[in-house]
């Protein structure tokens, strides 16, 4: 049985194969439906990445975290969050920071390619998002279902990675809980 590989699971290993410290912000504001996915995806990790992996619950306002992920002086930081990009709702791409100029990556109140040219001049990380194109966004509502598959199938492809990462390179050294909420 072969096995199907989207392009951005292929995709987001290469760009995590080289971290040394890495920071995953889950952005996103949980009361409002499948905008709150990038949260939900930082809570499913928290506690299960390795020492040198940071979790970051930003909320709707990442920025308030700039200082706590500057100090880590991550190698990488990867953005989880909603994005409308006019696809299927659950469909997730890898996105670059070059790649946001136009499009609806947020709902959140500062540009985040402001945020991205903030973080990259006090860490010097490379910087990418990991988004998933929301359905419902209205106050009140519940996740849709296509983005409660996705979210769960990002939370264990990130885990997966790596895990497998860790191995490879003999990383050792014990699970923990770095979680910012």
């Amino acid at each position: 049985m072969k096995m199907v590989v989207d392009a951005y699971e292929k995709a987001l290993a290469e760009w995590l194969s080289d971290y040394s410290r890495l920071v995953l912000a889950g952005v996103g504001n949980p009361l409002r439906g499948d905008d709150g996915l990038g949260v939900e995806v930082a809570a499913r990790l928290a506690g299960r990445v390795p020492q040198d992996t940071m979790v970051v619950d930003c909320g709707t306002v990442p920025e308030s975290h700039l200082g706590p992920i500057s100090r880590y002086q991550p190698s990488h930081i990867l953005f989880l969050d909603a994005a409308d990009l006019g696809l299927r709702p659950g469909r997730v791409r890898l996105i670059m920071p070059e790649q946001i100029t136009g499009l609806n990556v947020s709902t959140h109140n500062l540009p985040m390619s402001i945020l991205t040219k903030y973080l990259r001049g006090q860490t010097r990380a490379d910087i990418a998002f990991l988004v998933i194109q929301p359905s419902n966004t209205g106050f009140g509502e519940d996740m849709s279902p296509e983005v409660v598959d996705s979210v769960r199938r990002v939370a264990e492809l990130i885990e997966r990675i790596l895990r497998a990462r860790r191995r490879k390179s003999n990383l050792g050294g014990e699970e923990y809980p770095q979680y910012l909420g």
